[in-house]
């Protein structure tokens, strides 16, 4: 489902989301898009959507679309995994040049 969540965004569609896990944490931010849980909340949020004037969609879609290309686009990936790898490897490395300083006491 998050995947179809990030899809929508951009393709530039406004969002309307179940208000749990991905959607809820970081996908669906203020004005990029919709949460709901209970079937009179999505009846609100659609009834809300299909209400909005046509700049108001505009903008929200927009919005959107530059929020999952800023937060999960390739490059943004990329840099988030190599951020975290650096992590783990710079501390390997520290380890093993601990190891390797004891060992030559």
């Amino acid at each position: 489902a998050v995947v179809s969540t990030q899809s929508t965004g951009a393709a530039g569609l406004v969002t309307l989301a179940h208000k749990s896990g991905g959607p809820k944490m970081d996908i669906v931010v203020e004005g990029t898009g919709f949460l709901a849980e209970t079937a009179e909340e999505y009846s609100k949020q659609m009834e809300r959507i299909f209400g909005m004037g046509e700049a108001e969609l505009i903008g929200m879609r927009e919005k959107g679309r530059e929020h999952v290309r800023r937060e999960f686009s390739d490059e943004a990936f990329r840099d988030s995994f190599v951020a975290h790898c650096k992590e783990h490897v710079d501390l390997d490395l520290r380890e093993i040049e601990y190891i390797s300083e004891m060992e030559d006491e």
